[in-house]
């Protein structure tokens, strides 16, 4: 199991990015204005994003003001 808590991700290209991940858990974590300072040349420019990611528990985040968006799964 990967735990993740209390981290806060601001001003990066994107904030996390998960692939091919399980037994997740995040809590206490904020991610914003990620993606704000790069040129629109990037896909998925986002807060936090799980691609193909299985049993991922999520308990207070915030994703707030990123370039695309606060989450993507």
């Amino acid at each position: 199991m990967l735990t993740i808590e209390d981290v806060g991700l601001e001003d990066n290209l994107r904030g996390m990015w998960m692939h091919d991940s399980k037994d997740i858990e995040i809590s206490y974590l904020y991610a914003e204005d990620n993606g704000k300072n790069y040129p629109a040349l990037y896909p998925d420019e986002n807060g936090i994003t799980f691609t193909n990611c299985e049993n991922l528990t999520l308990s207070v985040v915030n994703a707030d003001n990123n370039e695309e968006k606060g989450m993507a799964f």
